[in-house]
């Protein structure tokens, strides 16, 4: 029970200093582009696939599959200025990011 009260308060932290503004800043300011075709990224992608892989740890796997879908989901629904943010796509960033979390809860705590 103490490493959730850590893991809350480490995800408090986080989202103390890095405010939604911030946050779309930083994914807005990643050139994804560009990080597709650099090899030295598909080479560290493959080395920690093949890792996880081979030693059986496929919750890392949806982990990190997770963390892809939630850059995917921000960078589709959340504008460069998160002033603008339309109610729809709000609606669509909040029921995707539950269910993104409803997924990991599931796998990680849920299912043993």
């Amino acid at each position: 029970m103490e490493s959730v009260i850590d893991l809350w308060h480490r995800f408090s932290d986080f989202l103390l200093k890095y405010d939604f503004r911030t946050l779309a800043k930083m994914v807005y300011s990643i050139d994804w582009q560009k990080l597709s075709y650099n090899p030295i990224s598909w080479l560290v992608a493959a080395i920690i696939m093949i890792a996880i892989i081979i030693s059986k740890r496929y919750k890392y796997l949806l982990l990190i599959a997770s963390i892809a879908l939630m850059f995917f989901v921000f960078y589709k629904t959340v504008p460069e200025n998160p002033e603008e943010i339309e109610f729809q796509k709000l609606l669509v960033f909040m029921f995707s990011s539950i269910a993104i979390v409803g997924v990991n809860i599931y796998f990680f705590m849920m299912r043993k």
